[in-house]
Parts: C-alpha cells; structure tokens; sequence
C-alpha cells in the first residue's frame, strides 16, 4: 500500500495529462461537427471559379479548394459526417458483441467454444479489410460504411467483453443470483453487465478513433459518403489530386481526422490508466 501511494502522484499527474488532453479534443472535434450542422461561413458547397485553390486568408481561413469553395466551411460541415461513423461504428459493434460476448461468458460450454473459435477466425482479419470485404457487397454510402465498421468491429467487442463477463461470472453476486432462481437475462444485464461496464466504455472510445479513420479511408476510396456531400475522407481524396500544386486544400481535413483521432485514443488511454489506478488502490 505504502508503495502504490508513493507511486501515485507523478503517475496520476501524467494519466490526468493524457486524459484532459484527450477530452479537450474530443470535445473541440464534437462542438466542430456540432458547429457545422448550425453554421458555416460559406454555404459548403458554394463554387467559385474566380477563386480556386486560394490561399489562407482573412476571407477563407484555410484557403479555397480547386473548386473555389471555402475549405473551413467544408470541414465543419463535414464534421458531423465522419464522426456518426465513428460513433455509429462503435454503437453497431457494440449491440452485436455485447450480446454474444454476455451470453457466451454465461453459458460456456461447447456453444462457447464454437463461438470463439469463429470470433478468433475473424479476428485474424485486419478490421479495414474486413469492412471492406462487407462493404463491396452493401455497396458505396453512409449508412453503407456504418455497418461496414460495425459489424468489422463487433468481434473485438466479443472479445474484450467476454474476458471482463467471464471474471465478473465468478464473483459473488453472480452465485448469488443464481441461487435466487433469478432468470439467465437478468443475471447477464441486470448483474453482469453493469460491473463490466468500465473497460467497455475504454474499448468503445478507442474504438471510435478507430472508426472514424476506417470511415475515412473508405470515404476517400470512394466506398462511403459519396461527393458533392463535404467528408474529411473526401476532402483528401479531392485535394490530394492538386497536392503537386498546393497543399492548402489538404491541410484542413487532415488536421481535423489527426487531431480526432489522437483526442479520441488518449482520452480511452487516459481513461484506462485511470480505471486500472483505481483498481490497484482498492485491491492495495
């Protein structure tokens, strides 16, 4: 106990750091996307042929594209678009591995073996390959792309929750339940489940950087949301053809899916620590 506490303060200062961090930039992509359903300074895909591929200015901070229209005004229109993949990739994986993974930690036995065993088979799968596989068969789209991640994402989730049921299984108030005569659902959702939540919400959130660069990649292939409609994975994919002539159509979705990306995955690292931490503490 003397140790851990002793040990505490310059690691809990630097899992703070990572979680404020990534919480600030989650929270500054989420009110960006918010921003761009409410407000732009230029209708996003107004053309200006007068002004294409224009430069930084005080009229268009982060220059025009080859097009003439305002990149900013792009970016935050797009926003809204590749964050429901993120958080609508996550969301489907979530509701198709959550169930599996609570009903094969409660059962076990040979049905368990033979689900894992296929979730092990998927799982040697890049998930981008995965989705793409799916996705040529769905066809281009949003709504396409969400199911896509989705259900590439689901055995992972299957995974990781399965490993956190199974040991909450074990515990007291599970036996206890059951000893009650109390039904397989409400031991699965009504005791289980609300015990195994922390490192569920971890996953989820680095998930959902995860999902939001595979909605992009898939966008910028041409396989998500398909053009005039504003996308960060569009947006590369358009600038990225005038890249030998300026780089400053390219800047702005680029930055926007970086920094996404990093806000979401060290807010989950931040918030694993921080759980773990807390963990080591009650069991000290």
């Amino acid at each position: 106990m003397t140790e851990l506490t002793a040990a505490a303060p310059p690691a809990r200062r630097q899992r703070n750091a990572y979680l404020a961090l990534g919480l600030a930039l989650t929270l500054a992509a989420i009110a960006a996307a918010a921003l761009g359903l409410l407000y732009t300074p230029y209708p996003p895909a107004r053309i200006d042929l007068l002004h294409p591929l224009a430069r930084p200015s005080l009229g268009h901070l982060l220059g025009t594209d080859r097009y003439g229209r305002d990149v900013l005004s792009r970016v935050l229109a797009g926003g809204w678009r590749s964050l429901t993949l993120g958080f609508g990739a996550t969301g489907l994986g979530l509701a198709i591995g959550l169930p599996v993974a609570l009903a094969t930690a409660y059962y076990r036995g040979a049905v368990d073996q033979i689900v894992m065993r296929f979730v092990d088979a998927l799982l040697s799968i890049p998930t981008l390959v995965f989705a793409l596989l799916i996705i040529v068969g769905l066809g281009p789209g949003q709504a396409q792309a969400i199911v896509a991640l989705g259900v590439a994402a689901a055995p992972k989730f299957v995974r990781i929750v399965r490993s956190a049921a199974l040991s909450a299984a074990s515990e007291d108030y599970v036996t206890a339940a059951k000893a009650r005569g109390e039904r397989a659902l409400y031991v699965q959702y009504g005791e289980v489940l609300p015990n195994i939540w922390p490192p569920v919400i971890v996953e989820a959130s680095v998930n959902i950087g995860f999902a939001l660069m595979g909605g992009a990649a898939l966008s910028y292939l041409g396989l998500g949301t398909q053009p005039p409609f504003a996308d960060w994975g569009v947006m590369i994919n358009e600038a990225q053809k005038q890249i030998s002539v300026t780089f400053w159509p390219l800047l702005g979705p680029a930055l926007a899916i970086s920094l996404s990306i990093i806000g979401f995955n060290l807010f989950g690292e931040g918030l694993r620590d921080r759980l773990h931490l807390r963990a080591a503490l009650a069991d000290a």
